[in-house]
This record gives C-alpha cells, structure tokens and sequence, in this order.
C-alpha cells in the first residue's frame, strides 16, 4: 500500500499529530493482538485443565501400583530367601552324605 505523504500528514493532523498517530496505531495493533489471543488463552486453560486431571488419575493409579510393587518385591525377595536357605540345606545334606559314604579312593 503507498501512501502519499498528503495523506499521510492528514491523517497525523486528525489524530492530534504524528506522535499521538503513531501511539494510536500501537494501541489498536496491541487491541487486535490481544483480541486474537483470547481464544488460544481459552483452549490453553481447557488443556491445562485436561491435562492436570489426567496427570491426578494417572497418579492415583500409580499409588496403587506402587503398593502392589511393594508387595511384589517383599514376595520376590521372600523367595530368594527361601531358595537361598533350602540351598544351604541341601548343602548341609550332601556335605553329611558324602562324609557317611566310603571314598573310592580308598577302596
């Protein structure tokens, strides 16, 4: 768009000079840009609403998940325990067969 410099000192002299001109156009460029933005400022709040109470469920689904994590590992490590001492035992039981038993080597 060219604007002739007629048109353009005319309009500065209907809006009280080109300082007062150039300040309004800054207004309304900030008015527009701030009309544009309330929609994306309503789908911004609708999304961090959806997305806090999805992040809640998800972590109350996890507090259950992790007590029955918790009971997992107890059973894990209750199991290792019981393997680790009927390991000894067999152990102990062999050890005591062998020392029962003649050595070939003497035979």
């Amino acid at each position: 768009m060219a604007w002739d410099y007629a048109e353009l000192s005319k309009l500065a002299k209907e809006n009280g000079g080109p300082e007062k001109l150039v300040e309004a156009l800054f207004e309304s460029g900030i008015k527009a840009g701030k009309n544009k933005m309330y929609p994306l400022i309503g789908v911004a709040l609708a999304g961090g609403i959806l997305i806090t109470v999805g992040i809640q469920k998800i972590s109350q689904k996890q507090a259950i998940s992790k007590e029955a994590a918790d009971e997992v590992k107890r059973e894990i490590i209750q199991g290792i325990k019981d393997y680790d001492a009927s390991k000894i035992e067999r152990s102990d039981a062999n050890e005591s067969n062998n020392r029962n038993s003649p050595d070939k080597e003497s035979e």
